[in-house]
């Protein structure tokens, strides 16, 4: 009996060591990440991740409130604010499209929450080089995006240049890409508001049959908004959508 115990005693300390020093390397890989990405060690790729992460944060409250970051006109669905991509606030009458240009609607709310953003970065690189005596000059920022099926793609514009002495360090123009179903879902939103504006109907149960990438549930709600989900099957993202068109009033 002595043996066993003594023998579980062991096994139980070095699995403790085990996991100390498993915790230990991981401890040291993340501060090797946090070093070469530091804004003094690497500016160039700390810009790069802020950049990836400011638009990582503008693309999950665009994509669940139906295109925007704060949506002005919107039905409150379930606690999200639905954007109204189609309304009519009468009686009878078909929708109209509110956003007709969509995605360019969407590429400058992500831009404009993206830039100051990356200036603040940019403005981290700045302090802590200039506690290095360099002499340090930034341009304007610029941030142009591309959405395409499957990803979103930012590129940030602005030259950066850091002298001291005969020491001259700079760079512009870093892009990243971001995976993101953004593009696809507004793509669909976009069939849904059109084919409503033209017809007070959108065939979604067909419509998923040609698409099967995509589940949509249809949900009718007070003042007969119709609050359409529009779900990407494989990330799991849903984009919430209002229109109100064709209402027909209670009694007729």
């Amino acid at each position: 009996m002595k043996n066993k115990r003594g023998q579980v005693a062991i096994f139980v300390i070095v699995g403790m060591v085990l996991v100390v020093g498993i915790l230990f390397l991981f401890m040291i890989r993340d501060r090797g990440i946090d070093a070469a990405i530091s804004p003094e060690k690497n500016p160039e790729a700390f810009v790069e991740k802020c950049l990836k992460d400011a638009v990582e944060e503008a693309i999950d409250p665009i994509i669940l409130q139906g295109g925007f970051i704060e949506p002005r006109d919107y039905k409150l669905y379930q606690g999200i604010k639905a954007s109204y991509l189609c309304k009519h606030t009468g009686n009878f009458k078909p929708c109209i499209n509110q956003h007709p240009m969509f995605l360019n609607d969407i590429n400058r709310g992500i831009s404009e929450y993206v830039k100051p953003r990356v200036e603040n970065c940019l403005m981290t690189i700045k302090n802590e080089f200039e506690k290095r005596q360099y002499t340090v000059v930034l341009s304007d920022v610029a941030i142009d995006l591309d959405l395409s099926p499957g990803v979103v793609k930012p590129t940030m514009t602005s030259r950066v240049v850091l002298t001291r002495g005969e020491e001259v360090k700079s760079f512009s123009n870093i892009g990243v890409e971001v995976e993101s179903p953004l593009y696809d879902l507004a793509k669909v939103a976009m069939d849904i508001a059109n084919s409503e504006s033209m017809f007070c109907y959108f065939e979604y149960v067909g419509y998923i049959a040609s698409h099967p990438q995509f589940m949509i549930k249809k949900t009718t709600v007070s003042d007969s908004t119709r609050i359409y989900t529009i779900i990407d099957r494989e990330s799991g993202k849903e984009m919430n959508i209002a229109i109100r068109g064709c209402v027909i009033p209670q009694g007729i």
